[in-house]
């Protein structure tokens, strides 16, 4: 846990520095370690202009709410073409290689700043709290440890080229480009999905292949399309197996209004049952092999679109939700519920066309029903349709968040993370097996685009993290008040 909040900490700062670093030098991709298991390129022209930075061959002036490892202007840095981060399969450092128009000026800005400078071999390196920039002729490498930037130099120089699938990964024009050795995007994904549910999964991606992430930044948006095709990943493959592309209509229409997470995917249940996994499902009906019997047979009828809605609710522990599911048979679907009730002895009747169940705990009862042939199940009475649906047509599996009028997860991320009056949504989808997307709105009115947004949010994120370390150590060194009381108590 350590070693990775290093690493994020070390990642987080080069972003930000390397947002304002760049260069047109066609040689510089050759310095980046051949071996790197993850490597970031920066179309930093693009870059630049998105995050209200001002270059122009000039001084960099950096926005005051983006926190940068100096001072707001620097100067000698050119930013005409591409800068890289990288880091080894450890993850345990990052560093942030780019050019100088003037090596001279640069090393000026970093004095002026307090940086103090010393010589390791021919690498002039500077030094101030942890971090640390190494300048050798008109290039830069910016990380932690200055005797390792002395190596990376040393090695880079004698490195003529790198390897074909690097090169070819990182050889387009978005915005950024992230070229991930499968083990570590294996390791990034599994933090995404979860530790307990990725370990379930297996493998995500194979340690044999590779993944390139396409970012690229709109006016209200970051868009990042994960490009698998390159690594081999069984649990894709098998959603692929029992997933078929959503119709996104009717299922997501009978959503309820202010749903802030809806969730949907294209489900064939006669594939699904086919999976090895299901012979641990069926253990829902706990030896009853008549539950089990009715869970294949209700699960064989769902062909078509399944669509979850929850409405986030600040004062209720359990989200309400609607489910809805197409179905060739929906009186089997109901049939099954009855049975799993009985089963379980939950109180369930129908009362005009609807069952009542529960309550399933205190104060949560559900009703389910067939509405428009399909089966509907939720533990709420709002029922009047969403008026904005997510478009999750073609997808496999899709997801979109909205932070909406009682906050949700997203609201958290975004606006707690700055103090401000920030909201946004977050969609995902799975296409098929090689291709996912992630594209995060972001509403900001004291932002013109998303990536100044972002940096700001970044920059208070790592402003609260100190913040908090800066006071556990001063809860470190606090007396036990706890203590203090007891005595007084027996005094």
């Amino acid at each position: 846990m350590i070693l990775r909040r290093k690493f994020i900490g070390s990642l987080l700062a080069c972003v930000l520095l390397a947002v304002v670093s760049c260069t047109n030098n066609g040689d510089l991709l050759t310095m980046v370690p051949d071996d790197s298991a993850l490597v970031v390129k920066i179309n930093t022209h693009e870059v630049l202009a998105k995050a209200g930075i001002s270059a122009d061959n000039g001084p960099i002036t950096v926005p005051e709410e983006i926190v940068v490892p100096f001072q707001t202007e620097v100067k000698g840095i050119d930013a005409d073409a591409a800068s890289y981060l990288f880091a080894d399969a450890s993850l345990e450092k990052a560093y942030c290689l780019f050019g100088l128009r003037d090596a001279d000026e640069f090393a000026q800005s970093l004095a002026e700043a307090s940086f103090v400078e010393t010589l390791i071999g021919d690498v002039k390196v500077y030094e101030l709290d942890g971090k640390v920039f190494g300048i050798y002729g008109d290039k830069c490498i910016a990380g932690t440890d200055g005797n390792a930037i002395a190596k990376l130099f040393e090695a880079g120089t004698k490195q003529k080229s790198i390897s074909k699938d690097m090169s070819e990964a990182l050889s387009g024009n978005d915005d950024m480009t992230v070229f991930t050795e499968g083990k570590v995007a294996d390791r990034l994904l599994r933090n995404v999905v979860g530790a307990r549910y990725g370990n379930m999964m297996g493998g995500i991606v194979s340690a044999n292949g590779y993944v390139v992430s396409h970012v690229n930044f709109e006016k209200e948006s970051v868009v990042v399309d994960v490009d698998l095709s390159h690594a081999e990943s069984e649990p894709m493959r098998m959603l692929e197996s029992v997933l078929e592309p959503m119709h996104g209509g009717k299922v997501l229409s009978m959503l309820p209004d202010g749903s802030t997470v809806s969730f949907g995917i294209g489900l064939n249940g006669e594939k699904l049952l086919k999976l090895p996994i299901m012979s641990v499902l069926s253990m829902a009906g706990m030896g009853n092999e008549e539950v089990k019997q009715k869970l294949n047979e209700a699960l064989a009828t769902i062909k078509g679109d399944v669509a979850v809605g929850l409405v986030y609710d600040a004062y209720s522990i359990v989200p309400k939700f609607t489910a809805v599911i197409e179905s060739d048979d929906v009186p089997q679907l109901e049939e099954l519920m009855v049975q799993l009730c009985k089963t379980y002895g939950i109180s369930c009747e129908k009362r005009d066309g609807i069952y009542k169940v529960g309550p399933v705990m205190p104060g949560v009862e559900l009703s389910f029903s067939e509405r428009d042939g399909c089966f509907v199940v939720s533990n709420t009475q709002e029922t009047r349709p969403s008026e904005s649906k997510p478009d999750f047509k073609g997808n496999m599996l899709a997801l979109h968040a909205t932070t909406g009028e009682s906050g949700s997860a997203v609201s958290y991320g975004l606006g707690s993370a700055v103090g401000a009056d920030i909201s946004g949504s977050l969609d995902f989808a799975i296409k098929d097996s090689k291709s996912m997307q992630f594209k995060g709105s972001i509403d900001d009115p004291e932002s013109d685009n998303s990536l100044k947004s972002i940096l700001k949010i970044i920059s208070a994120m790592c402003e609260s993290a100190r913040y908090r370390n800066e006071a556990e150590d001063i809860d470190a060194e606090m007396p036990d008040m706890m203590a203090i009381d007891e005595l007084q108590d027996i005094e």
